[in-house]
């Protein structure tokens, strides 16, 4: 098994489809920083389902999507592939080649197939399961997962240790089974609470349940009382109501006629209170339009007043004018005198300013020239100062070294003399143990032999059991073969016999008819409950019959009638009967020639089995239905007949006389014809399998009763093997200590030596570092020396020039205040002067506004004294109108008086009339509340009857006894019966129900109480098995690792050693893996302390070995020998090529060693910005070339 190819798609930077091939062997892909190399290697890991965004270098799973350049617009969707060669069937698939791909949308929608067909994430996890390929596996070792394998913590690693194993897949399987177990433990306590609870319940509902039923024996002697009180009262109420009836319709006749006098009365009444209320609104118009009058007038003096008081105004408006005027006159004679002295004073400021300024120029220019001078200076100065601070600097960083190097002397001394004692010390163990190991490696041998002995012996005994475990084998899978079958069969036949007892699939109506069969006589059945088809006329004779296959057949057309009403009542629907006594066949075909016509087969009716008492029947269906096989033919037949036949074809569709064709998919698989068919049949297979099945089990029970007896043997001989092999153990172990122990002795004196004479080296060197340290120390001092004296001689030079520069600053700042003094000045009087002018021009303005104000005024007062005439004319016309208006309404108050009179007498009359119709009135309501009482009894017992025991007036007649009491005596008998339920306080009428359904569900639950106890064990024994499996997987592989860690090791650094530790040794599953490494020439030390290249090789070392002891199919390295300098990656790349055996390697890399190593490369780059390309070169090929 290998990788053939990857195809990627908009995946990162790759926004062009590429396709990579490869071969076996190992495949180098190339590219300058930033081209997308490491995208390939991140595009295998997602397509065999990473979830973690950052371990792709992201953010969120989008990123993984092309996100657009300047020049190209971002794509909707990633795609990546990958085909994999499953030629040696290591995929548990039935495919020689197997693609799985992976697509995810911006939308957030991600799909999974594998060889096209769809799949869930899970499906590609457990495919690869235990190959080491996948996101957890050793496959794909991405950028600083090298480093991250030494650095992170014990705990951390499992991952890796678990997929070399082999035991990811126990584990998975394990973590359903314990989630299952969680789950059956759940549902057990919650059963047992639910029991608990009912048990409590169980005892109190029984008793209500008993009070119940004497409640509802009480009830039901209640209701016989009730009902024949409520008879006896109602006839006494419907009497007295018909007598209050005669005495109304007396008392209405009387109100009718009075009603009727009174009715006169109103009418002249309203014919007066007319005329009144004419009068009246007259009245108020002629004083509305008086009033309207004196309004006007006083109105128009208003006028004339208002008129007279502007004319003052405008008078008095005149006289301010003029005064203002003469005011503004003067102001302005005095502006012009005030602006003259101002331009006087401006000319003579103006001519001092510029005197000044001259001056300021040239004492600037002399500071300009000192202040230069001063900053030289002090250049100079803070350079010197600069160079004393790090000749400071560098003294004291010398005075450092110099303690520093004088310590290490001390302690290289003091180590001298430990390893000296040490020396001694070792030599002294390692001749002990020498004599030690002699003694052993003689019982050694003795146990050797024996162990050979018995072991011919087993090997005899362990043939015959693997020839009984093959039969065994063989004789299991057979049984589970067709126990499975069986069970598979089994499950189709019970599904199909419910669907067919129940007739699923059919109409509502018809399936109520075929449960009503059992209860009803003359029922044979539907039409496909009579008939049998071949299976290849199925689907033709089921068109052919179409909505008549769920057609009922009864023995005569009473029991259909009967059928049809029973529909009715209950409202099920609708359904067509066939009666056996009234269904007579139909004329078949007198051209006996259609049947030899090409494609057709057969009537319809020729195709079907049945009973001879049902041949009439399907005549009548199908007697005139011709059967063809195709289409064409179909059609080729209708034509020639002219349209006249009904035609069905075997694939199902119809051709109708007059020339219409129906067909099409249909949209359920309901095949009536084929269940009973497929029933049979597998009847059939059932008996025939049900007897396979007890011979195998017979020939079982003889393989393990042979299997037993070897069994037995094999057992004895492997305890006495076990015995030998422990002493073995036992001395091997005190060989392999002895060995290690001397081993340990012989390179510790070697390190000891090595030590010692490094040691010495550093000494020497470390003397000729403080010589030279000192030598530097007095030319740092000297020249700090001579930087002080230049500073001092500078600071002496620049104090008079301080000096001078501070007076011309001085002289400069006094002068800059005048100036700005007199600037100042000047701005005051340019703004005076501007005011001034300001003033003068809106005086002047203001004059001319003046004057043509007067002129206005004085033509205004002529027009008013003319409207005052006018006004005063108006008001002698409206005094002679008032006094019109006056004795008109006189006349018309005389007139309305005498209405009045007349008017109170007709409400006299009326009022005595009201007072005998208000009498009748209060007798008629009096009889009415009477009968609404009565009504209101009346209704009351009724619905007191309805709401009590639902019966009616009509029902309760029904249900009345003779009785001797009367209605006291029986109310009597209803409050002792009131009394006694009373008595039994609050009743629970459901508890019977209720009592009956909680046993029947306290029994259902103690069932499934058991099943999942049964359950929880048969889990417990399946983690308990998967745990043992895995415990002793673990441990003969982890034993398998470190031998080959320590094998890989030697060979990449070319010596040392590497091995692996578990740090909790008695929970293996969980603990943790701590490794070890001890490169040539050094000690064993903790991994953080090793340098970056070390650690890396420890790490590719690791992975080398495990590749080595259970080799994945293909591997992809981006960039994992990056730490590695030029020498180690040689040994990397010619261990790679080792590997390469047995594993295809996909490497990304920058280092030339391992490129000259591969069999192909590609070239990755971006010859558009942002966009990977692709570029390929065949080594191989070149090289036979």
């Amino acid at each position: 098994m290998y990788l053939k190819n990857i195809e990627l798609y908009g995946f990162k930077s790759f926004a062009n489809k590429i396709q990579l091939t490869f071969n076996n062997g190992i495949t180098g892909i190339v590219g300058p920083n930033g081209s997308g190399k490491s995208n390939v290697a991140d595009a295998v890991r997602w397509v065999l389902g990473e979830q973690s965004a950052k371990q792709l270098r992201g953010s969120k799973m989008e990123d993984v999507i092309f996100a657009g350049t300047e020049n190209r617009r971002q794509l909707g969707y990633s795609s990546v592939s990958i085909t994999i060669d499953n030629s040696d069937k290591k995929l548990p698939i039935d495919f020689s080649e197997v693609t799985v791909a992976r697509r995810v949308y911006r939308s957030g929608e991600s799909e999974y197939s594998i060889n096209g067909s769809n799949c869930r994430l899970k499906d590609v996890q457990e495919l690869f399961f235990d190959t080491g390929i996948g996101k957890e596996g050793y496959s794909i070792i991405g950028q600083g997962q090298i480093d991250k394998i030494l650095s992170s913590k014990p705990e951390d690693r499992r991952d890796l240790f678990d997929e070399a194993a082999g035991i990811v897949k126990y584990k998975k399987r394990k973590s359903v089974a314990e989630k299952k177990l969680l789950e059956e433990k759940q549902n057990l306590n919650r059963v047992s609470d639910i029991l608990s609870e009912i048990e409590k319940q169980i005892s109190p509902l029984e008793k209500q349940s008993k009070v119940a039923k004497e409640f509802l024996d009480l009830k039901e002697q209640l209701k016989i009382y009730d009902i024949n009180i409520f008879i006896r009262e109602l006839e006494a109420l419907n009497k007295e109501k018909e007598d209050y009836i005669t005495k109304e319709q007396t008392i209405q006749h009387q109100i009718v006629t009075t009603q009727e006098e009174l009715s006169s009365t109103k009418e002249k009444n309203e014919a007066l209170e007319n005329e009144i209320e004419a009068l009246k609104d007259k009245i108020e118009e002629e004083k509305e339009s008086l009033s309207q009058s004196q309004l006007n007038n006083e109105k128009l003096d208003n006028q004339i007043n208002i008129i007279n008081e502007q004319i003052s105004s405008i008078k008095k408006s005149n006289v301010h004018i003029e005064e203002r005027i003469e005011l503004l006159q003067q102001k302005s004679q005095s502006t012009l005198n005030e602006k003259k002295d101002l331009l006087q004073q401006k000319d003579g400021l103006a001519e001092g300013l510029s005197t000044k300024k001259v001056k300021l120029n040239t004492l600037e220019t002399e500071i300009e020239a000192i202040s230069r001078s001063i900053s030289t200076s002090n250049q100079k100065i803070e350079t010197l100062k600069s160079n004393i601070i790090e000749y400071l600097n560098e003294i004291s960083a010398i005075n450092n070294k110099i303690q520093r190097y004088e310590t290490m002397q001390e302690h290289i001394t003091i180590r001298k003399s430990e390893l000296h004692q040490k020396y001694l010390k070792v030599s002294k163990e390692e001749e002990e143990t020498k004599i030690i190991n002699e003694e052993e490696i003689e019982k050694y041998k003795k146990l050797i032999n024996q162990i050979n002995q018995v072991a011919n012996e087993k090997e005899h005994i362990e043939k015959n059991l693997n020839e009984i475990t093959l039969n065994k084998s063989q004789n299991i899978n057979d049984y589970n073969a067709k126990k499975n079958k069986y069970n598979q069969m089994h499950s189709r036949y019970d599904a199909l016999k419910n669907i067919a007892d129940q007739y699923e699939g059919y109409n509502f109506s018809i399936r109520k008819i075929m449960e009503y069969k059992e209860k009803a006589d003359g029922i044979i059945g539907v039409v496909a409950d009579v008939v049998k088809v071949k299976k290849k006329y199925e689907l033709a004779i089921e068109t052919a019959l179409g909505g008549s296959i769920q057609h009922v057949i009864t023995q005569d057309e009473h029991i259909a009638k009967r059928l049809v009403e029973y529909l009715k009542t209950n409202k099920f629907g609708r359904a067509t009967f066939l009666p056996l006594t009234t269904i007579v066949g139909r004329n078949q075909y007198t051209e006996d020639k259609v049947l030899k016509e090409t494609g057709v087969i057969n009537k319809a009716s020729e195709l079907v089995d049945c009973d001879h008492r049902y041949n009439h029947l399907i005549e009548h269906l199908l007697g005139r239905v011709i059967v063809v096989d195709t289409i064409d033919n179909g059609i080729a037949l209708a034509k020639k007949y002219k349209q006249s036949l009904r035609i069905v074809t075997l694939t199902g569709e119809i051709l109708n006389p007059g020339g219409s064709i129906t067909g099409g998919s249909y949209k359920n698989n309901n095949n009536f014809l084929g269940r009973q068919r497929e029933i049979e049949n597998l009847q059939k297979e059932l008996t025939v399998l049900n007897e396979a099945i007890h011979l195998l089990e017979q020939e079982k029970e003889k393989i393990e009763n042979q299997e037993n007896d070897f069994k037995l043997k094999y057992e004895d001989l492997k305890i006495n093997i076990q015995e030998y092999k422990l002493n073995q153990n036992t001395s091997q172990i005190n060989l392999n200590q002895r060995k290690e122990a001397l081993q340990k002795l012989e390179e510790e004196k070697e390190d000891i030596q090595k030590e010692m004479a490094e040691l010495d080296n550093q000494f020497v060197e470390v003397e000729e570092n403080i010589k030279e340290l000192n030598h530097t120390l007095d030319q740092l001092k000297e020249n700090n020396k001579k930087s002080e004296e230049a500073i001092e001689t500078i600071n002496k030079e620049m104090e008079s020039t301080n000096k001078s520069h501070a007076e011309k600053i001085e002289e400069v700042t006094e002068l800059r205040i005048k100036i700005s003094s007199i600037e100042q000045e000047l701005n005051y009087i340019k703004t005076n002067i501007q005011k001034l002018n300001n003033e003068y021009e809106s005086g002047i303005q203001e004059i001319e506004t003046l004057e043509q104000s007067l002129v206005k005024h004085t033509e205004d007062m002529k027009e008013k004294e003319n409207q005052i005439l006018v006004l005063k004319e108006k008001i002698s016309e409206g005094f002679i109108e008032k006094k019109e208006k006056e004795n008109q309404i006189e006349a018309l108050k005389s007139e309305h008086e005498n209405k009045v009179k007349a008017h109170k007498n007709y409400i006299q009359e009326k009022e005595t009339i009201i007072e005998r119709m208000t009498l009748l009135d209060k007798e008629s309501f009096r009889i009415n509340t009477r009968k609404e009482r009565i009504d209101e009894s009346i209704k009351q017992q009724i619905d007191y009857m309805w709401n009590e025991y639902e019966v009616t007036y009509h029902q309760s007649l029904g249900l009345k006894k003779d009785m001797e009491t009367n209605i006291s005596g029986m109310k009597k008998e209803v409050q002792k019966i009131k009394n006694t339920i009373k008595a039994l306080g609050d009743v629970n009428v459901n508890a019977i129900e209720d009592y009956k359904k909680l046993v029947e569900r306290f029994e259902f639950l103690q069932t499934q109480r058991d099943d999942l106890l049964e359950a929880e064990e048969k889990l417990l024994n399946i983690v308990i098995e998967l745990d043992k499996a895995m415990r002793d997987q673990f441990k003969e592989k982890f034993k398998e690792i470190n031998q080959q860690f320590n094998t890989v090791f030697k060979e990449l650094f070319g010596g040392g050693k590497g091995f692996l530790e578990l740090t909790n040794e008695e929970d293996i599953l969980e603990s943790g893996i701590k490794i070890n490494a001890q490169p040539p020439g050094k000690k064993l030390q903790n991994m953080m302390l090793l340098s970056g290249g070390e650690r890396a090789f420890t790490a590719i070392a690791l992975l080398f070995a495990i590749q080595k002891l259970k080799p994945s199919p293909f591997c992809v390295l981006d960039e994992i020998e990056a730490a590695l300098d030029d020498a180690n990656v040689e040994r990397f790349a010619r261990y790679l090529h080792k590997l390469s055996k047995d594993t295809q390697f996909i490497i990304i890399t920058h280092r030339k060693g391992t490129m000259e190593s591969a069999d192909a490369l590609y070239g990755i780059t971006m010859q558009e910005k942002g966009i990977s390309t692709l570029v390929s070169v065949k080594l191989i090929e070149n090289e036979m070339i």
